[in-house]
């Protein structure tokens, strides 16, 4: 957990992973699109959340 006043050595971001049974090409792309737009800001890492039978 981070301490009040010290600044952050990493930041990473969550998001879901966007999935369209009908076209899941494009969903996979969108989402790979979302993560390296993260990369470009800086971000250390990114976590991926499925929506299990959705």
């Amino acid at each position: 957990m981070a301490q009040p006043g010290v600044p952050l050595s990493k930041l990473g971001f969550l998001t879901i992973g966007l999935f369209d049974g009908s076209s899941p090409r494009a969903g996979h792309e969108s989402t790979l699109e979302i993560i390296s737009l993260g990369e470009r800001l800086g971000f250390d890492s990114a976590w991926l959340r499925h929506r299990h039978l959705q």
